[in-house]
């Protein structure tokens, strides 16, 4: 499992989105925000994807977003967004064939 981790200025929260680096076609992939901060109260944040390879089918808990790959042979990079407190980070995974 590749994680990217973004951030790390003294006034930036240092987080990062924890998930695979490919989804096969018409599988799905669990994508996790994470945040280290102190803060207990910690804010929403919004998933989006870059292209039609991909959906988003689920949110959960506000920070895990769960991903389905097309079953239409379209294979390539995505980049899934979340936007937390302002801040905008990305995760690149491919779609990539059964075999």
């Amino acid at each position: 499992m590749l994680t990217i981790t973004v951030g790390g200025e003294s006034n930036q929260t240092l987080a990062y989105i924890e998930g695979p680096s490919k989804i096969v076609l018409d599988r799905k992939g669990t994508f996790i925000f994470k945040v280290e901060e102190d803060n207990d109260t910690l804010q929403d944040v919004t998933f989006s994807l870059n292209n039609n390879l991909a959906t988003i089918i689920e949110i959960k808990d506000n920070y895990t977003c769960i991903v389905h790959a097309n079953n239409k042979n379209l294979l390539g990079d995505c980049i899934l967004s979340a936007v937390y407190n302002g801040n905008t980070y990305n995760k690149t995974f491919s779609i990539v064939p059964l075999w």
